[in-house]
């Protein structure tokens, strides 16, 4: 999408889903992916049968890696549009005291340190949300706050709220490219590669899916009033509609602040832990380490001659198959949950936009909305913000003031720093060794008393706990006091040929457990 083409599209009038069905495969494209399977042909791709079908769905590596790569890459350029299209937009300065307050001290910082003598802009532009949104110092959180709180108002609030969730489906988007390069080879390993591989290619759909609408939504226009009605109103009626479109407006708002919130949240930071702590170690051991031992069960006598190992080898097989599974099951169920939040979401910013367009609509015959856009623009403003290089760890900015210049160093302006004359520590704190407080070294717990304070005396030492830990210790390690013998078994096979094993089991216990547990025994079907 571009600026240029953008009011070409046209409005949008099929159902939510449009193509895309609910089981991740667009239906109109089913038939690429569905074939038979050939056993020549499955040395690179996926295959599995439906429930009750024969029929098996294959995707080639190679198409996957291509389809995460394309989407990628389109939902990067539809954040550039939706950017060069918000740069168009300038909100007035004074439009609250909170945005005028945040406003005036960002610039005063970036103007700080700049030899030209520049008046600060009387219009609040894009590049500065983006400027605050990278340096994040506390009044630029304040002012993004704010931002957002008044853009949402605007008919720009939707295309501002599609950026969002663009940005964290880009970041997904992300994670999977990265996974299909670095826990993937040329070819398949294995079928855990096949199964992870064809929900990768569902979830990439339904990100291109939700891109297509968003960018069909964006130059569409929602249905207004009918003129009919809105003339036979009273200017007082008018007023009051307005006022409870306004009270509508603002409860959608909240509603899609906790959702973008939570979308955010699943698709950028939770996003990246199941990425990197499930889904990668996952596919690793499987491919590298599991392949190989279920091969050797299979296909060589180590049942036989390692009887031992061989157990331990099927009982890890079996775990990691269910913890494989399990991962499976929540990469299927975050794809599902994630469908059921852009809806919701979807549907809010809709009905929003509706309302206030119905607000507008009827300023005709009641109140005017302030206006909070402005048609000032000077690009020697975004053109300054834009040169500024911001260090993302430190938050360095290359034009920041020196903090000794401030006026209020005594205040505690930056709670993630400890003031010399005292404070609070909210989190933990990791000291390097030989580092001493006050000739304490924290990371040993030492006191020799060298600096020539006082030693920690004898008395002040608590010996009970440690004399409690050991005992506790011996009673968890009873396990090496048992002995447990099978003194004879008798196998038999009864009417109907099921198996079945009388079995003798002796344990020996120590007289300090004897009368203090109960001992259960717990069998293993192999």
């Amino acid at each position: 999408m571009s600026i240029e083409n953008i009011g070409q599209i046209q409005q949008v009038t099929s159902d939510i889903f449009g193509d895309y069905g609910l089981n991740g495969v667009s239906l109109q494209s089913e038939d690429t992916y569905k074939r038979k399977l050939n056993p020549a042909e499955n040395k690179n791709s996926i295959s599995f049968l439906t429930s009750g079908s024969d029929q098996i769905y294959t995707i080639p590596l190679a198409s996957v890696r291509n389809e995460a790569l394309a989407v990628f890459k389109s939902l990067n350029i539809f954040i550039e549009d939706m950017d060069n299209i918000l740069e168009q937009v300038n909100l007035k300065s004074d439009a609250s005291p909170v945005l005028e307050e945040t406003h005036v001290h960002i610039w005063s910082e970036v103007l700080g340190s700049n030899e030209q003598e520049i008046d600060f802009p009387l219009f609040v532009g894009y590049q500065e949300y983006l400027y605050a949104e990278k340096h994040q110092c506390r009044a630029c959180r304040k002012f993004i706050k704010e931002y957002n709180k008044l853009i949402s108002t605007t008919t720009f609030g939707h295309l501002f709220t599609f950026r969002k969730i663009v940005i964290g489906l880009a970041n997904e988007a992300n994670r999977i490219l990265i996974s299909l390069q670095e826990d993937f080879s040329s070819d398949y390993e294995d079928e855990s590669q096949q199964q992870i591989a064809a929900y990768y290619s569902y979830w990439l759909k339904m990100a291109s899916h939700y891109k297509k609408l968003f960018e069909q939504t964006i130059p569409s226009r929602p249905t207004l009033l009918p003129e009919s009605e809105v003339d036979q109103i009273s200017k007082r009626q008018a007023a009051q509609f307005q006022t409870f479109f306004s009270i509508r407006v603002n409860s959608e708002t909240v509603n899609i602040e906790n959702q973008l919130f939570n979308l955010s949240k699943d698709l950028i930071e939770d996003c990246n832990v199941f990425y990197d702590q499930f889904i990668s170690p996952v596919l690793r051991l499987k491919s590298k380490v599991i392949s190989d031992l279920s091969l050797d069960i299979r296909t060589t006598n180590m049942a036989s001659t390692l009887p031992k190992l061989a157990e331990e080898t099927i009982t890890a097989l079996l775990t990691i198959d269910g913890n494989f599974k399990s991962v499976l099951t929540d990469l299927l169920e975050r794809r599902n949950l994630l469908i059921k939040k852009i809806d919701s979401l979807y549907q809010s910013v809709l009905s929003r936009r509706k309302y206030i367009l119905y607000i507008s609509q009827l300023a005709s015959k009641a109140l005017s909305k302030n206006k909070i856009v402005s048609d000032e623009f000077d690009p020697k403003y975004s053109d300054i913000l834009k040169q500024i290089i911001i260090d993302r760890e430190s938050q360095v900015v290359a034009f920041g003031s020196s903090h000794s210049a401030f006026s209020d160093l005594l205040e505690d302006s930056h709670p993630q720093y400890l003031m010399k004359s005292g404070g609070k520590i909210t989190g933990n704190i990791e000291v390097e060794d030989g580092i001493s407080i006050d000739g304490v070294q924290i990371s040993k717990h030492s006191h020799d008393g060298s600096d020539g304070t006082p030693r920690i005396k004898s008395i002040d030492i608590d010996y009970d706990s440690i004399r409690d830990m050991n005992k506790s210790d011996k009673m968890l390690n009873i396990n090496d006091d048992l002995n447990v013998q099978i003194e004879s078994y008798n196998i038999d096979i009864l009417d109907g040929g099921t198996p079945v094993v009388d079995a003798v089991v002796a344990i020996e216990i120590p007289d300090y457990l004897y009368g203090r547990y109960d001992f259960e025994i717990l069998y293993l079907e192999m």
